[in-house]
């Protein structure tokens, strides 16, 4: 399983630290060149920036392992974080 946390370090301090969101990835598939990964994307809620609270959850299909981590955490945030303008929510209504 692949997870990426995101953190606010006011002033750049990290004893200061807090989290804000979390993408969890896990490859339900078995080991090969080409996987399907269990996302759930988090992202809290800042009003006062008009900030929107995500959090979903859905499969992301057919992923080249080789292309690597960052890649996945692209793929599974251009699907979770709606475009400007959209609603919240998913970006399209792919599961």
């Amino acid at each position: 399983m692949l997870v990426a946390t995101i953190e606010i370090w006011p002033w750049g301090a990290e004893k200061l630290k807090y989290k804000i969101g979390e993408i969890t990835l896990g490859n339900i598939t078995a080991a090969g060149a080409v996987s399907t990964y269990e996302v759930r994307v988090q992202q809290d809620a800042y009003h006062e920036a008009g900030v929107a609270e995500i959090c979903e959850e859905f499969l992301l299909r057919d992923q080249d392992r080789s292309a690597g981590p960052l890649t996945l955490i692209r793929d599974a945030l251009a699907m979770a974080v709606p475009k400007l303008g959209d609603p919240v929510g998913k970006a399209d209504d792919e599961s």
